[in-house]
C-alpha cells in the first residue's frame, strides 16, 4: 500500500529541554497523533551536519487525512503538557505534502537514514519536474546505499490550515512547494562517486534547491496492525 500524505516537521528544541522532549514525544504525542483514523506511521529524526535538530514525520493514507475531524480536535485543544513541549521549539517549518510519485521497492524495516531536498520550480519548469518524476527517481534507486526516494509536492490548502498548537509554536509551510526525500542506508551515500553523479545527471537550471538536510531515524511507531502498510 503506498501511503500519499505526509506530515512534515522541521524544529529546533531548547537545548536544555531535548530530554522532556524525547520522553514526551515518544511516549505521548506520537502516540496520541498516530491513533488518528488514516495515520499509518511516525517517525522522529535527529539532524546532522547543520541540519535543523529535529525532523518529525508521519505517514497516512492520504494528504486529506491530516484536515480530518479528529486530528484537528485534537489539535485544537493541547493539553499543559503539550503547551509546554511545543513552547520550546525553536525555527519551526510544518508542512503537508501530498505524494507526486515514488522509486524503490517496501522496505523490511525503517531506513537509519533519511535525506531532505526542499525546493522550487521557475516558471516553465514542468518538464524538469517531469525529468525527476520519469528518470531521476528510478535512477538514483540505483545508487548503492539508496533504498527508496519520493517526490511530495506541498498541499497548500491544508498546510495553512491554523490551529491552536500552530500558534504555540509559530509553525507554518515553508516556501518550497516540492519536496524530495532519499531513505539512506549509510550517513554517507551522497558522498559516493555514483551518488554525485546520479544527482547531476538530470540537474536543471529550472530547479532550485533551498535546504537539503540530512537526518538519522531516533524514534518510529506504528498504528496497530499497520507495520506492513509502508
Amino acid at each position: 500500500m503506498e501511503l500519499n500524505g505526509l506530515l512534515a516537521i522541521w524544529t529546533d528544541i531548547d537545548k536544555d529541554f531535548i530530554p522532556a522532549f524525547r520522553e514526551w514525544h515518544s511516549k505521548e504525542h506520537m502516540a496520541l497523533r498516530i491513533a488518528t483514523p488514516g495515520w499509518y506511521v511516525g517517525h522522529r529524526y535527529q539532524g546532522m551536519h547543520g541540519a535543523p535538530g529535529f525532523l518529525i514525520a508521519y505517514e497516512t493514507s492520504d494528504a486529506g487525512d491530516l484536515a480530518g475531524k479528529g486530528y484537528h480536535g485534537s489539535l485544537n485543544q493541547p493539553d499543559a503538557r503539550t503547551r509546554e513541549a511545543l513552547s520550546h521549539y525553536r525555527n519551526s517549518i510544518r508542512t503537508i505534502y501530498r505524494l507526486v510519485q515514488g522509486a524503490g521497492p517496501a522496505l523490511p524495516t525503517d531506513a537509519p537514514y533519511y535525506l531532505t531536498l526542499r525546493f522550487d520550480m521557475t516558471a516553465g519548469g514542468g518538464a524538469a519536474l517531469q525529468t525527476l518524476v520519469d528518470k531521476h527517481l528510478p535512477d538514483i534507486v540505483t545508487v548503492p546505499g539508496v533504498l527508496r526516494s519520493r517526490l511530495y509536492e506541498i498541499d497548500d490548502a491544508i498546510s495553512n490550515i491554523v490551529t491552536e498548537e500552530r500558534k504555540l509554536y509559530s509553525a507554518g509551510p515553508g516556501k518550497q512547494p516540492f519536496l524530495l526525500t532519499y531513505e539512506l542506508a549509510r550517513p554517507d551515500v551522497c558522498e559516493s562517486r555514483e551518488w554525485k553523479e546520479a544527482s547531476v545527471r538530470y540537474q536543471s537550471n529550472e530547479r532550485r534547491v533551498d535546504h537539503q538536510d540530512l537526518f538519522a531515524l531516533e524514534f518510529t511507531i506504528y498504528a496497530p496492525g499497520k507495520e506492513k502498510a509502508r
